[in-house]
């Protein structure tokens, strides 16, 4: 029978990866008690209790806001990368203005360019408010948590105008933030896994928590359909990509990567059970890794091994949706992490970048002489942490703008050229998904084996 904590010891496991690992203590009862429980009170300390203090549905409703720039920087992006050309083409006016007007005008918001540019003024915008959301900006944490909260019908044309400056960028500088916009976007893949792998983990354990851990109850039982969901899920995703990207005499390489998936699920699979972790977290991996799989087969350039791609004119719109599906995916991810951060006590989205806790947290709070803290007081900290989640939301956010100007621009930085192109169809952005895939299986692979490899070295509770 498995216990609530069961999957304690893959969370601890990520959280060596991604270097925010925490201490935890025990009570006699051998049970897990998080580093910020005070073993004596039983009463949250420090930053945690400040978090507490944070009103979720305003961070959530701002956090929601933001985002949704993000939503309109990348349909702006797609507009300017696919349709704007044609659009013009049927345009009534006369032939020498729109001439000239396509010269001297659509020339620098054409192509790749116009996807960097308005990724950069996105990124830009966010790095505005993550400057007024951190410390950096001299002022109290009243005014700094009120200019994040309001006027935003001020923001939307602020916004607006970073989508509009870019374009007078030379493109020479657009070069350098391309190199820049591919390291942002591995990092914030990598994140973005860990976040996916503690959420597999984190969910089941959640299903486990309401159901009686004496005995199977409802909730287990709705983990294990869940979970075959998944298996079927990934299951018909792997037929698809076998029928459409394999069938073909010359498709080596994506019957190879095809065949690579299923193994790798089968693989996890018997750890899993052989350790008893569970098949719900694999089969989420799963079904995440046959996705990442089929992503990355419609962007292959082969005519003959890409069935479902369209390559009779520019901007294909198959491609085109693979890349808006992958988009989303990513974008849902990233919201549900910076809003859980705010709602739970667990796993913060600010943990990613934070290497220790708050040097609040190291204070003792059983001291001799017993201090009530005013509620003024209280309420500066609940501001100011709060101030401290938006910044890192902010951060994230910067990190998606990056992340979505190289899936817009095909991952290739190289050839700035826009003489034929379709969208999400080159060899760079099928090999960088593959290695997204890969990255997550070894990264999920640790999280299952760590615990059995490493107990004498590490305590993973297990």
């Amino acid at each position: 029978m498995f216990h609530w904590n069961e999957f304690e010891p893959q969370k601890k496991a990520l959280r060596t990866i991604s270097l925010f690992s925490q201490a935890h203590r025990r009570d006699t009862c051998n049970k897990i008690m998080p580093s910020y429980i005070d073993i004596d009170t039983g009463e949250e300390s420090g930053w945690r209790s400040r978090l507490r203090a944070i009103k979720p549905r305003r961070l959530t409703l701002t956090r929601t806001v933001y985002a949704s720039f993000l939503v309109i920087a990348f349909l702006v992006a797609l507009f300017l990368r696919e349709g704007l050309f044609g659009f013009f083409d049927n345009v009534p006016f006369g032939q020498d203005v729109k001439n000239w007007f396509l010269s001297s005008v659509l020339s620098r918001v054409q192509g790749k360019y116009a996807v960097y540019r308005v990724c950069f003024g996105c990124f830009c915008y966010y790095l505005l408010f993550a400057f007024l959301a951190s410390r950096l900006f001299c002022v109290g944490d009243r005014v700094r948590l009120y200019i994040q909260n309001k006027w935003f019908i001020v923001k939307l044309p602020l916004f607006t105008l970073f989508m509009i400056i870019p374009f007078f960028i030379p493109d020479v500088f657009l070069y350098g933030f391309a190199w820049f916009s591919l390291v942002m976007a591995c990092i914030f893949i990598i994140v973005q896994l860990i976040i996916l792998i503690d959420f597999s983990f984190s969910s089941a354990e959640w299903f486990r928590a309401k159901g009686d851990d004496s005995s199977y109850g409802f909730w287990d039982y709705l983990m294990l359909a869940i979970a075959f969901l998944f298996y079927v899920l990934a299951v018909a995703f792997v037929i698809v990509e076998f029928v459409f990207f394999g069938a073909g005499a010359d498709c080596h390489l994506n019957r190879f990567f095809i065949s690579f998936t299923v193994v790798a699920a089968v693989i996890s699979t018997i750890i899993a059970m052989v350790l008893k972790r569970g098949i719900y977290p694999t089969g989420l991996i799963f079904l995440y890794t046959a996705f990442l799989c089929w992503s990355a087969l419609t962007s292959d350039p082969s005519k003959a091994c890409n069935s479902l791609g369209d390559f009779s004119q520019q901007g294909g719109t198959n491609s085109t949706a693979s890349s808006i599906i992958t988009i989303v995916i990513s974008v849902l991810i990233t919201v549900f992490a910076i809003v859980r951060s705010a709602i739970s006590t667990g796993l913060s989205f600010s943990s990613f970048f934070t290497m220790s806790r708050h040097p609040d947290d190291n204070k003792s709070t059983n001291n001799d002489d017993d201090e009530e803290v005013d509620e003024n007081d209280q309420d500066d900290d609940a501001k100011r942490a709060e101030c401290s989640e938006l910044f890192y939301a902010h951060v994230v956010f910067m990190f998606s703008s990056c992340y979505m100007s190289c899936v817009l621009a095909n991952w290739d930085i190289l050839s700035m050229q826009d003489e034929q192109w379709y969208v999400d169809h080159s060899l760079a952005a099928m090999w960088v998904k593959i290695a997204t895939q890969w990255v997550c299986m070894g990264i999920f692979g640790w999280a299952l084996i760590a615990p059995k490899v490493l107990k004498r070295y590490r305590d993973f509770d297990y």
